[in-house]
Parts: structure tokens; sequence; C-alpha cells
């Protein structure tokens, strides 16, 4: 009877731990996926990258695999403009993709400072943030988005979350992830 229960128990935690993935996940493994094959031109992130001496396509590819070590490179890597928008995307689409149970780990572990650029990135990278769906995560960062002042929401009801540098116009002002190094 004991070796019965263990192989049920065993049957059921398998069948637990391969769930499938949810709509969001697909999504941003397509996105991820999409992005990974872009063409290398001026300005764009992997020609960025690349002077920096840095081959970003296969860092990326890793990330999409569940690479933890390739994941925490990506937390503090720099860009500038167009590089910059497409990093912050990739960094909210992985999000999305480990699930907030993963990749809040895995953002737990990093400096204080690196937990900020990541969740300050990923709210960038959103047009209507979804932190609700995502709490762990936005937990991880020291100075959270969500305890932004009322006079910072836009007066449609939207809860305060957007950092202080995105503005109303169509000119989004760059987060600190566009500083680059050199």
């Amino acid at each position: 009877m004991k070796a019965l229960l263990i192989a049920l128990f065993t049957a059921l935690s398998c069948s637990l731990a391969s769930s499938e993935p949810t709509p969001s996940q697909i999504e941003a493994k397509r996105s991820l996926e999409e992005k990974a094959k872009m063409e290398e031109y001026r300005g764009s992130i992997y020609a960025q990258a690349k002077a920096d001496g840095i081959d970003y396509r296969p860092i990326l590819r890793s990330a999409i695999d569940l690479d933890q070590k390739a994941l925490i490179s990506l937390f503090a890597m720099k860009f500038m403009g167009e590089g910059s928008e497409t990093h912050c995307a990739n960094l909210k689409d992985l999000m999305k993709l480990w699930g907030d149970d993963q990749f809040s780990k895995v953002v737990t572990g990093q400096p204080a400072e690196i937990r900020d650029l990541v969740v300050s990135s990923i709210d960038y990278a959103w047009a209507d943030p979804e932190w609700n769906l995502y709490p762990k995560t936005l937990a991880t960062s020291p100075a959270s988005i969500t305890e932004r002042p009322e006079a910072e929401q836009d007066g449609a009801g939207q809860p305060a979350t957007r950092p202080e540098s995105k503005s109303e116009g169509g000119d989004k002002p760059q987060p600190e992830a566009e500083e680059r190094s050199r």
C-alpha cells in the first residue's frame, strides 16, 4: 500500500510540475524569440551590446530557455534609445515567461540598485501596467513604484504606478537603463 501511495504522489507531483504554459507565457516567448531573430543595425540592441563587447543574442536566448545566469546578466545591462526600449520590453516579456514566482526569486537575490532598475525598466515598457499579476516581482524593488504620490495619477482613475520619468505626451523619457558607461 505504501508503494502505491508513493507512486500516486510521484505521478501527481509530476503532472503538477509540467503544467501547460499560460497564454501570457506563450505570447511572451513568441515575442522574445521574434526579437532574438532581429537584424543587427546601427542603434539596435545587438549593435549597442556588440560595441560594449557583449553578444546579447545568445544571452537572451539562454534567458528564454530559463537560464538563471543569463537572466541575471541581462538585469545589469544598460542601453540607449532604441536599444533601451527593446531591452525594457525584453525584461517585461522575460518576467511574463518565467512567471512571478520564479522571476521574483531571481530578482530578489540582486542588489537594491539592480532590483530598482529591473522593476522600473519593466514598468517603462508597459503601456498599461499589470503589476497586480506580478506582485512578488514588484515587491522586490525597495522604491516600489506603487508608492508614488496621488498627484502623479493621470486623473482617469488609474493607480499611480508609473515611475516619475514617464510623461503623458508621445515622447517618453528614457529610464535609468538608458545610461551606458563606456
